[in-house]
């Protein structure tokens, strides 16, 4: 999706915006590819207590949303 802004000043801005899907099936793959494992590799570096979560982010696939929304590691 692509959203453009006019100013006050005549200028466009255009914008890009894109979100991912969380209820995608193939969410490493399509969001991640090849990297993936590498990427894995690098945030558990950098973040080895896993404090930085996204349910499709790198590692999220260690996490589950219980049913009152606390995340519990799988």
């Amino acid at each position: 999706m692509f959203l453009s802004l006019s100013l006050r000043n005549h200028q466009h801005v255009l914008i890009t915006y894109t979100q991912a899907d969380p209820l995608e099936a193939d969410w490493k793959n399509s969001f991640y590819g090849e990297n993936y494992d590498r990427l894995l590799e690098i945030k558990d570096k950098y973040d080895p207590s896993q404090l930085l979560y996204a349910s499709i982010n790198v590692g999220g696939d260690r996490w589950a949303e219980d049913s009152q929304g606390r995340l519990c590691q799988v």
